[in-house]
Protein backbone atom coordinates (compact mmCIF):
# COMPACT_ATOMS: atom_id res chain seq x y z
CA UNK A 1 0.00 0.00 0.00
CA UNK A 2 1.41 3.36 -0.75
CA UNK A 3 1.33 6.05 1.56
CA UNK A 4 0.38 9.16 1.37
CA UNK A 5 2.39 12.50 1.68
CA UNK A 6 0.86 14.74 3.91
CA UNK A 7 0.40 18.23 2.30
CA UNK A 8 0.92 21.70 3.76
CA UNK A 9 -2.03 24.56 3.31
CA UNK A 10 -0.66 27.25 1.73
CA UNK A 11 -3.06 29.28 3.41
CA UNK A 12 -1.95 28.53 7.12
CA UNK A 13 1.26 30.04 8.47
CA UNK A 14 3.64 28.14 10.31
CA UNK A 15 4.02 28.37 14.25
CA UNK A 16 7.45 30.06 13.21
CA UNK A 17 5.59 32.39 10.61
CA UNK A 18 5.87 35.96 11.84
CA UNK A 19 3.83 37.59 13.25
CA UNK A 20 3.95 40.53 13.18
CA UNK A 21 4.46 42.90 9.63
CA UNK A 22 4.86 46.18 9.01
CA UNK A 23 4.30 47.43 5.31
CA UNK A 24 6.03 50.71 4.33
CA UNK A 25 5.44 52.48 1.10
CA UNK A 26 6.51 54.73 -1.30
CA UNK A 27 5.51 58.16 -2.81
CA UNK A 28 3.70 55.80 -5.94
CA UNK A 29 -0.09 54.87 -5.99
CA UNK A 30 0.49 51.46 -7.00
CA UNK A 31 2.66 51.33 -3.39
CA UNK A 32 -0.02 52.89 -1.71
CA UNK A 33 -2.95 50.52 -3.37
CA UNK A 34 -0.47 47.42 -2.45
CA UNK A 35 -0.31 49.05 0.84
CA UNK A 36 -4.09 49.21 1.45
CA UNK A 37 -4.62 45.56 0.13
CA UNK A 38 -1.43 44.48 2.37
CA UNK A 39 -2.63 45.83 5.70
CA UNK A 40 -6.45 44.51 5.14
CA UNK A 41 -4.96 40.92 4.66
CA UNK A 42 -2.91 40.88 7.53
CA UNK A 43 -2.67 44.25 9.65
CA UNK A 44 0.10 46.40 9.82
CA UNK A 45 2.59 47.01 12.74
CA UNK A 46 4.80 49.88 13.51
CA UNK A 47 8.36 49.18 12.08
CA UNK A 48 9.58 49.11 15.92
CA UNK A 49 7.42 46.68 16.87
CA UNK A 50 8.07 44.58 13.75
CA UNK A 51 8.71 40.72 13.30
CA UNK A 52 9.12 41.26 9.46
CA UNK A 53 9.07 44.97 7.61
CA UNK A 54 8.08 44.76 4.09
CA UNK A 55 8.94 47.57 1.16
CA UNK A 56 6.23 48.14 -1.10
CA UNK A 57 7.89 50.32 -3.90
CA UNK A 58 11.26 49.95 -6.34
CA UNK A 59 14.58 48.98 -5.26
CA UNK A 60 15.56 52.51 -4.15
CA UNK A 61 12.70 52.36 -1.92
CA UNK A 62 13.76 48.98 -0.62
CA UNK A 63 17.99 50.09 -0.33
CA UNK A 64 16.56 53.30 2.09
CA UNK A 65 14.00 50.82 4.06
CA UNK A 66 16.91 48.67 4.97
CA UNK A 67 19.42 51.31 5.71
CA UNK A 68 16.88 52.70 8.11
CA UNK A 69 16.15 49.52 9.70
CA UNK A 70 19.40 48.59 10.84
CA UNK A 71 21.00 52.03 10.80
CA UNK A 72 18.50 54.31 12.25
CA UNK A 73 16.36 57.35 10.51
Amino acid sequence: MASKKPTKSPARPSSRAAQRIAFVASDTAPAHKALKACTRLYGNVDVSRADMIVALGGDGFMLRTLHAAFDGP
